[in-house]
C-alpha cells in the first residue's frame, strides 16, 4: 500500500498509533528513575514511530475498533524500548559478548 492510497480515515488511525506510543513513552520516561538523556530520549521516540508505523504496515490492527487500537499504541509505546533493549542484552549473551 503506497502513501497515496491511504484514506482518511488510515491517515487518522497511523498518526493515532504514532502519537499514542510516542505518548506512552513520554510518560515512560518521566516517571523512570534513570537519569535524563536527551539522545536517548530522541532515540526512542524516533523507534516508538517506527514501531509504530510497523504495526499499522503489517496489518496487526485492521480489526479493531478506534479504543482498541489506541490501548494497543499505548502499551506498546510503554513497552517497546524495554523489549529492544532484553533483545540487544539476550543476542550479547547468546554471542558471549
Amino acid at each position: 500500500m503506497s502513501i497515496e492510497n491511504l484514506t482518511s480515515t488510515q491517515t487518522k488511525e497511523l498518526l493515532a498509533i504514532a502519537l499514542t506510543m510516542l505518548a506512552g513513552f513520554i510518560a515512560r520516561t518521566l516517571v523512570s528513575d534513570e537519569p535524563f538523556n536527551v539522545k536517548r530520549f530522541f532515540g526512542e521516540m524516533i523507534l516508538s514511530i517506527m514501531f509504530g508505523g510497523a504495526i499499522y504496515a503489517f496489518g496487526i490492527i485492521q480489526s479493531m475498533d478506534f479504543w482498541h487500537t489506541f490501548l494497543i499504541a499505548l502499551l506498546s509505546g510503554m513497552g517497546t524500548t524495554r523489549s529492544i533493549e532484553w533483545l540487544i542484552k539476550a543476542s550479547k549473551i547468546s554471542k558471549g559478548q
